[in-house]
């Protein structure tokens, strides 16, 4: 037996939000840009599911919705798998993946993209196919199940320090990290204040 597993990671087309800043980064908060190609590398090495697999853009709101449902329909229906237990696995995988990409339309502004991965997680040998280990780290909701994805060094593009106490000190900290690990990206500070 094996469990279904959708994966995501979210991402923001914008590197410098104030919503963001006083959202995610609580006074101390950092964002990072990636190369959205280099992030879809760390999908190769797995047996994900690639139709419900990917870096896919957010829609919002009830055009997103029928959009989803329109698209989710469509994928249902065109399936062509001839063992009809694998058939549902990768029905519900399709159908899970497509939910993940649709949010209210009061988060608009962050124009998010999410980094999907869907695959069943095989229990056991002789499968023929990729297991990938489920994790478990604390967090508020609980323990929350995650997956770990290999993303090249290269693909970190940027790393910008976010307003709020000692972002001199912190972006020299980021300067010393990134140059310890080879890394080129450059270190950029936040064009928002928190108090205009």
């Amino acid at each position: 037996a094996g469990n279904l597993g959708v994966y995501v990671v979210c991402f923001c087309e914008s590197g410098d939000l104030l919503s963001q800043w006083r959202g995610y980064g609580k006074n101390e908060g950092y964002v990072i840009e990636f190369r959205a190609d280099a992030l879809q590398e760390g999908h190769k090495d797995i047996g994900a599911y690639p139709e419900a697999t990917g870096l896919f853009p957010v829609g919002y709101g009830e055009e997103a919705v029928n959009d989803g449902v329109t698209r989710a329909i469509a994928a249902v229906e065109l399936f062509n798998l001839n063992h009809p237990g694998v058939k549902a696995s990768y029905k519900a995988l399709t159908v899970a993946a497509i939910l993940a990409t649709i949010k209210h339309p009061g988060f608009s502004e962050e124009q998010e993209w999410r980094l999907i991965t869907a695959f069943q997680d095989i229990q056991g040998e002789g499968f023929g196919l990729h297991s990938i280990p489920t994790k478990f780290r604390p967090s508020a909701a609980g323990f929350s199940p995650y997956i770990e994805l290999s993303i090249p060094m290269d693909a970190v593009v940027s790393v910008r320090v976010g307003p709020g106490d000692r972002a001199e000190i912190r972006e020299a900290a980021v300067r010393r990290f990134l140059k310890s690990v080879k890394s080129k990206a450059a270190v950029l500070p936040a064009t928002i204040p928190f108090r205009g």
